[in-house]
């Protein structure tokens, strides 16, 4: 017995329960068409790799799996059922029933590592296109919404690989009632595309724009929104030595920092969050007074090179602030530049 039988088997592991792990291969591949290996092992087998790759080599030399190469990569293959594979789960199955398309790869294995991060962030409520459809009672044409998940509120997530935004948008449009939607980017010239268009005209609230790496980021702040708040402040402390949070009903953000006579909007950019500086934008630094929001904002950003973006994106204003999460330093605007204020 190889070492990674022993593995496999250690603990008094019985054959049927490597089989009853194999059928479950074999049945979410039917479900999600195509995944990669570590989808796989993180979706279907708990993070445990030796156990994977075991299982996997043993579907593939039954032939009831195959590797295939993906489009455009040298290196990259994903897993899908094989024909003799598929007629273990369903009667004389038709080949779109668990095979997808060459040109649809990309974008299916790409869905799939949505699924496959919230998994891995312990996200316990994911709930697939077909349950989402039926949830919010929309028709497949009415949105290209991939996942449902609950987090402190339901979340729509969709992936954005090519083509046009107007089904995303169209999707935001027709589930108002949804807490927010997620758009997943590969491409970062659409990412910025995209944001530069949204923050001129938003096509409902809750947008949160993420890659692939951010997105366990954001997931974390979505489950413990009042961590991260705390972290902000945290942060804000350090350059205003007192004050308290108050929490607003009617201002295009949340939250602000009140210090005897003086406000300040608090607005998280960390997240990938438009609605806040989409609707800040419109307002001037009198039109904040007049509505007694504030006397300027907060941003809270990344690092330096996100917040110069951003005092871009917000044209300069003189009463924006930015402190950086990565190493707390704030940043303010003078004379069209940003400029460090205090570290």
């Amino acid at each position: 017995m190889s070492g990674i039988e022993n593995h496999v088997y250690a603990d008094k592991e019985t054959r049927e329960e490597v089989d009853r792990q194999m059928n479950m291969v074999l049945e979410t591949l039917l479900e999600y068409k195509a995944l990669t290996i570590e989808q796989i092992i993180d979706m279907v087998l708990g993070g445990d790799a030796r156990r994977g790759y075991h299982i996997v080599e043993k579907l593939k030399k039954r032939r009831l799996i195959r590797a295939e190469r993906v489009p455009g990569s040298y290196k990259s293959k994903y897993l899908v059922l094989t024909k003799k594979g598929a007629e273990i789960l369903i009667d004389k199955p038709k080949l779109h029933e668990y095979y997808v398309r060459k040109e649809m790869v990309n974008k299916v294995i790409s869905e799939n590592e949505i699924c496959r991060i919230l998994h891995n962030c312990n996200v316990e409520t994911i709930i697939p296109r077909r349950e989402a459809l039926e949830i919010i009672k929309l028709g497949p044409s009415e949105t290209s919404l991939k996942w449902l998940f609950k987090a402190n509120g339901l979340y729509a997530t969709y992936m954005r690989i090519s083509g046009i935004k107007s089904p995303i948008e169209k999707s935001i449009r027709n589930a108002p009632t949804l807490d927010g939607h997620i758009i997943v980017y590969t491409n970062n010239k659409q990412y910025r595309d995209d944001r530069r268009a949204w923050l001129k005209r938003l096509p409902g609230p809750g947008i949160y724009q993420v890659t692939f790496d951010k997105l366990p980021y954001l997931l974390s702040v979505l489950k413990e929104p009042a961590a991260h708040m705390a972290e902000f402040t945290q942060k804000l402390t350090k350059f205003v030595s007192s004050g308290k949070i108050i929490q607003l009903n009617d201002a295009p953000v949340k939250f602000a920092w009140q210090k005897g006579g003086t406000q300040m909007l608090l607005c998280d950019l960390t997240t990938g969050d438009l609605t806040g500086p989409a609707l800040l934008i419109p307002y001037g630094k009198q039109e904040l007074k007049e509505r007694g929001w504030g006397d300027g904002v907060i941003f809270y950003v990344d690092d330096k090179r996100t917040a110069r973006t951003w005092s871009y994106l917000l044209k300069h204003r003189e009463y924006n602030y930015f402190i950086t999460k990565s190493d707390t330093v704030l940043y303010g605007v003078k004379d069209g530049k940003l400029v460090q204020m205090a570290q």
